[in-house]
């Protein structure tokens, strides 16, 4: 089981334990760390690829309005 009470300042991490349980704590928080990291990474990724997905899109949208831009203003002159 992990520790109940923790505190937060910054970056340093406070974990009050009794002397008999230290290791079992820190490799309790050890491998905490490690999820939360794994997770945070994750969560970086996907909201990147879910910006670039939206920025291709966009861009996509912009060259179809601009092809057919192109389109109209090619039957405009052909029919002067």
């Amino acid at each position: 089981m992990g520790p109940i009470h923790t505190t937060f300042h910054r970056s340093l991490f406070t974990v009050p334990v009794r002397k008999d349980i230290v290791v079992q704590q820190r490799n309790y928080v050890e491998g905490w760390i490690r999820n939360a990291n794994g997770l945070y990474e994750e969560f970086v990724k996907s909201n990147i690829e879910s910006r670039q997905r939206e920025r291709e899109q966009a861009l996509q949208r912009e060259l179809l309005k601009e092809r057919e831009r192109q389109e109209v203003l090619k039957l405009l002159s052909g029919s002067r």
